[in-house]
């Protein structure tokens, strides 16, 4: 089972509180009747029954499955807060837990529906014990009773569903992360093909031909000889460029990008500052931060807000990478490393700071007074 996100364990927490109330208020006044006129009575353990139902119940809705059997312990619930109302045990709070559980477990398009048949029972049952009571009474019982009803099964349910939602989102947040990174595969695998198949193809046939030439014309042969070497510097860039991406990312893009894509993973994301008309290297160097520091928040933490902060003074950028919730030391080392290393190329450091709830990624590189961007 995947680790709970903090989210997820903040819910599960609320879910235990929630239920531990709400059916402990349930068999309490199944038992007291907080002292009321009613009194008490010894079959008010049977609400210790529904109140093992509803736990069974929610368990699995939490999970988006319905309950084992749920058949058997939907009408055992059902049958155990009639018992309670026939065996004359106080109060008829009993019934919201049947209208939670039929929402959890039976079909239906509209599946809040199932609300209103068990409403419509505890508040003809509440009213006809408590009709001697008065007008008055009865006006505050008539509305007393839905909006207890409803908070109780609407918070039950509500929660169940959330507990689902969450997971589905964890999920689809590590998809989105697992499919970044298979598409910068792809775009490495395409660009090797591209760029090096043609270079390489004409190092062998400049080989091959300084080879047979080397006796017949040495001149030309040591002519091809250079070419050979021309050809394979011009890869080697070509590998780097790939590998990097220079020639590819752009800072704006980038940016733009891990906006979109953190928005679709869950994350809010804030992005403060002015990178533009930044030198082509910079340029490209931030781009390329940005998509590394970014894959690592999806990767590697919980975050649910992500700031992304440029800061400028005279003959310097500062970006900064920020996000909540990281879910260990942070990135993977050879990225990061990787990125320290074409940082230092350009004379710029890269400091990463981990703490219990935050994780920041500085790079900071030198901007000449030269800003020569990208066209626009």
């Amino acid at each position: 089972m995947a680790e709970r996100t903090p989210q997820q364990r903040q819910v599960l927490l609320v879910g235990i509180g929630m239920h531990a109330g709400l059916l402990g208020f349930v068999v309490v006044q199944s038992l007291t009747d907080f002292g009321g006129d009613l009194g008490g009575s010894p079959w008010g353990l049977l609400s210790l029954v529904a109140a093992a139902c509803q736990i069974h119940h929610s368990r699995a809705a939490v999970r988006g499955e319905r309950a084992a059997a749920w058949p058997a312990t939907l009408t055992s619930l059902v049958g155990t807060v009639v018992a309670m109302g026939l065996l004359g045990v106080p109060g008829t709070v009993g019934w919201f837990l049947v209208g939670a559980s039929s929402v959890m477990l039976l079909p239906g398009r509209y599946p809040f529906a199932w609300l209103l048949p068990a409403l419509v029972v505890q508040l003809v049952l509440g009213l006809a014990e408590t009709a001697d009571m008065g007008a008055a009474f009865l006006a505050w019982f008539a509305v007393y009773t839905p909006t207890v009803f409803l908070l109780g099964a609407g918070g039950l349910v509500v929660h169940a569903q959330l507990a689902v939602e969450l997971d589905r989102l964890a999920r689809v947040r590590a998809e989105l992360a697992e499919v970044a990174v298979q598409r910068e595969r792809l775009r490495v695998s395409r660009d090797l093909h591209d760029l090096l198949g043609q270079s390489l193809s004409a190092v062998v046939l400049k080989g091959e031909l300084a080879g047979r030439l080397r006796d017949v014309d040495p001149e030309r042969a040591t002519r091809e000889t250079e070419d050979l070497a021309t050809i394979a510097r011009s890869a080697l860039a070509d590998l780097r460029a790939t590998t990097v991406d220079l020639r590819a990312v752009r800072l704006d893009a980038e940016v733009a990008g891990a906006v979109r894509l953190l928005d679709a993973a869950g994350v809010v994301v804030h992005v403060t500052g002015d990178p533009d008309g930044l030198p082509t290297d910079q340029d490209a160097l931030l781009g390329w931060a940005v998509r590394e520091g970014v894959t690592n928040v999806l990767r590697h933490s919980d975050a649910t807000a992500c700031a992304i902060v440029f800061d400028r003074s005279p003959g310097r950028l500062t970006m900064t990478i920020e996000n909540d919730a990281p879910a260990g030391p942070g990135g993977d080392g050879s990225g990061l490393d990787g990125l320290a290393s074409r940082v230092r190329e350009l004379g710029g450091t890269l400091r990463v700071e981990h703490e219990a709830r935050r994780f920041r990624l500085h790079v900071d590189v030198p901007v000449p007074s030269a800003r020569v961007g990208h066209p626009s």
